[in-house]
């Protein structure tokens, strides 16, 4: 029980962070994307060095959001989550950024929770743990949420191309997710 308590806190946080960080590009733009690179490097460089342990504030945050099985590698999944907005938002244009930023903040944290806690029917396509019930969750959390943000449709599209990435991707999702859905909304943009 208690791992699943943390999994739905690691996935506020994760949401209340991807929320912020929207924000505030949606204010100042591709400046949020360089900003982001060099606070993964620090932070990179905070947690590898084990600076971590002495900065009370960082500690705490590890110790109530990192999955047990990832204490040995703490806050892997806070950096390439900020690597992964990093890229997206310096790399595409603007009309994309948001689907890739919505789909991962909104879709994959939700589809975490719903599987985590209601997912019977396993999908297994890279040995990766994932449910249908995980993708529906996806899809509606990116659809749902994403319109605070955007259209309806790009939300739904974000969603429904994220979902995809995420039961395909060999590597951390945190990566793949935003990067591959901004990717694919600027290809559809382009070819229609």
């Amino acid at each position: 029980m208690s791992d699943i308590v943390t999994e739905i806190r690691r996935q506020l946080f994760h949401m209340t962070n991807g929320t912020i960080i929207i924000l505030v590009y949606l204010h100042w733009g591709k400046i949020v994307g360089i900003v982001l690179a060099i606070l993964s490097l620090i932070s990179l460089i905070v947690l590898k060095s084990k600076l971590y342990e002495k900065i009370g504030l960082i500690k705490l945050i590890i110790d109530l959001f990192e999955r047990e099985e990832n204490l040995n590698n703490p806050g892997i999944g806070g950096i390439t989550f900020l690597i992964g907005m990093a890229l997206t938002i310096v790399i595409f244009p603007p009309y994309v950024t948001l689907g890739g930023l919505i789909a991962l903040t909104y879709g994959d944290a939700t589809s975490t929770i719903v599987g985590k806690t209601i997912g019977k029917f396993k999908i297994n396509l890279t040995g990766k743990k994932r449910t249908v019930e995980g993708c529906i969750g996806f899809i509606l959390g990116a659809t749902i949420i994403g319109s605070i943000f955007t259209s309806i449709k790009i939300s739904f599209l974000s969603g429904l191309i994220g979902c995809f990435i995420e039961l395909v991707s060999p590597i951390d999702d945190n990566l793949t997710i935003p990067t591959f859905t901004s990717l694919t909304l600027w290809l559809l943009y382009v070819l229609t």
